[in-house]
């Protein structure tokens, strides 16, 4: 009897000391712990039984589990949106502050360039066609973020030497960042309930072209059964080639790959 009212007193104590502890859930793991400071951009906390204090970038969390019950989510409120293929452009958002990518996780380097097709183009239409490249790319990379290291922008120029005017041009760079990385253990799940998929559409976009290039798949098969996953990244082989996972559903996987000037996307479904 005595013995039985220890183990439930320690399984009280247990408990109730369990229930103190917070939960801060990233993009690829789970930590225990007591939050100690919420700031603007980081959250401080310690581990369970210690004093040191350790900072974690706002957006390298999802979202915290408090002792009290109380759940806050993080990825949702920094205002990045899901990006799931080239359609997805628009939600790609640039910015030129580094703490805005503190934190994030670096998909690529990415780069645009448009030239005037005559003296008379209006330089900020120029310059948006650019972004708009810029941004495509990066969402063919499963990104939603760009960090623009250099913008070279040029408006139309007179040659006096040959007599002659060279038209305008943009030319941006920056890194490709998500604030998301696609979910393994999601993945594994299709593949064990799905893992042939027909190749639907090829989607690539050259270097020097303001659109994406899009090509029937042939509806060929891709089996998705022999993969490896690499740090936070999953990567299949298809016809020699080696494609980095995007995004998975029972419906619909796409795949990318880079080659000599060119992103690719493959959608399969």
């Amino acid at each position: 009897m005595r013995l039985t009212i220890l183990l439930a007193a320690i399984l009280c104590c247990s408990s109730t000391f369990a229930q103190k502890r917070d939960t801060i859930f990233t993009n690829n793991k789970m930590i225990v712990c007591k939050i100690k400071e919420i700031a603007d951009e980081n959250v401080k906390y310690s581990y369970p039984e210690e004093d040191i204090l350790i900072s974690i970038n706002k957006n390298k969390i999802q979202k915290i589990s408090y002792s009290s019950g109380r759940k806050e989510v993080f990825a949702e409120s920094t205002g990045y949106k899901e990006v799931n293929g080239w359609e997805d452009w628009e939600k790609v958002v640039t910015t030129t502050i580094d703490d805005e990518v503190d934190g994030l996780f670096k998909l690529g380097d990415v780069s645009s360039k448009v030239k005037a097709g005559t003296a008379l183009s209006n330089l900020n239409k120029i310059k948006n066609k650019a972004t708009r490249k810029l941004k495509i790319r990066a969402a063919m990379l499963g990104a939603n973020v760009v960090h623009l290291s250099s913008d070279h922008t040029e408006g139309h120029r007179y040659n006096a030497w040959s007599n002659s005017t060279n038209t305008a041009e943009v030319i941006l760079t920056g890194v490709a960042y998500s604030n998301r990385t696609l979910n393994i253990d999601e993945f594994k799940k299709v593949v064990e309930r799905r893992n042939n998929f027909r190749l639907k559409e090829i989607v690539q976009m050259p270097y020097n072209k303001k659109t994406p290039t899009i090509l029937k798949g042939k509806m060929t098969v891709v089996n998705l059964k022999n993969y490896t996953v690499e740090g936070l990244h999953v990567f299949v082989e298809y016809k020699g080639d080696k494609f980095r996972v995007i995004s998975a559903s029972l419906n619909q996987v796409i795949l990318m790959k880079e080659g000599k000037r060119r992103t690719f996307n493959y959608i399969l479904g």
